[in-house]
């Protein structure tokens, strides 16, 4: 999986309100009762009709910790995972989704950049 991703921003002069497909909620671990926050952007003038006016960054950054570091050497991937998440590392998953919920990028870009197949 890389671990860094551009993702396109919601342009401000055309953003409004997006009905947001459950499964992607649900994919990216948010509530349902969280629907009514999601913004999108479906292009105007002002940002050539493309929906967007730049993009932001979103990146894991894994420490090698002792820990870590034996989990890369006896662990499978999921595991190593799951210790980094424990040990304080922040998923591309988890910032797509925090993206979203500030109206900041469209739930289908959280989903498209953030969602990589692990179990809902």
């Amino acid at each position: 999986v890389d671990p860094q991703r551009l993702v396109p921003l919601n342009c401000p002069s055309c953003t409004g309100a997006d009905t947001p497909k459950p499964l992607y909620m649900d994919c990216l671990g948010i509530p349902r009762s969280e629907a009514g926050r999601f913004r999108q952007s479906p292009g105007c003038s002002e940002c050539g009709f493309t929906g967007s006016q730049g993009r932001t960054g979103i990146f894991e950054l894994l420490e090698m910790t002792g820990r870590i570091q034996e989990m890369c050497e006896e662990g499978n991937e999921n595991q190593v995972r799951v210790a980094a998440i424990d040990a304080g590392m922040i998923s591309l998953k988890h910032q797509a989704a925090t993206l979203a919920l500030a109206g900041a990028i469209s739930l289908d870009e959280a989903y498209r950049f953030g969602y990589s197949g692990e179990a809902v």
